[in-house]
């Protein structure tokens, strides 16, 4: 009797830095908001330095024909390349992965978990109590789940 799999590939590594002389490890989640990349230049400026090791994380649901496989991937890919093209060059030591899972906070958090980093930075579109209760948010459920400290920068309408 045939079995069906008990997994599948839901990650794939779009920028890979397997040297192993960086002081800290320290990811990123970013999407295709202003919000997320006004996180990673606030990271920039205020958290991080040019010896990290920079891990991007983006997480996207999964398709669901064979066709869109393809789009959502290569999508993923031009978020991550455009997150990591803010960096200013010092800052060379970057691995960037893209996720795939139904429930992208958990999926963050598993790998964030996996990782193991100093921190996390990642965005928040600033909602109020009543849309997070209905929407979700996923900085609000990495800042309770995560073990190490999840920095999330105030978007620019708080100031």
């Amino acid at each position: 009797m045939a079995t069906a799999p008990t997994s599948f590939v839901d990650e794939t590594t779009v920028i890979d830095y397997q040297k192993g002389d960086y002081a800290r490890t320290v990811v990123i989640c970013v999407d295709n908001s202003e919000v997320s990349a006004r996180a990673v230049k606030w990271a920039t400026d205020h958290v991080l330095r040019p010896d990290d090791l920079i891990v991007f994380l983006h997480c996207h649901p999964p398709y669901l024909l064979e066709q869109e496989a393809l789009g959502l991937k290569e999508n993923a890919k031009q978020i991550l390349l455009s997150r990591a093209n803010i960096l200013p060059p010092e800052f060379s030591k970057v691995r960037a992965i893209s996720l795939l899972n139904v429930s992208v906070g958990f999926r963050l958090f598993t790998k964030i978990t996996e990782i193991s980093p100093e921190f996390v930075v990642c965005g928040t579109r600033g909602e109020g109590p009543l849309s997070k209760a209905l929407h979700g948010s996923v900085s609000d459920y990495l800042v309770h789940t995560c073990e190490c400290s999840v920095i999330v920068p105030k978007p620019a309408t708080a100031f």
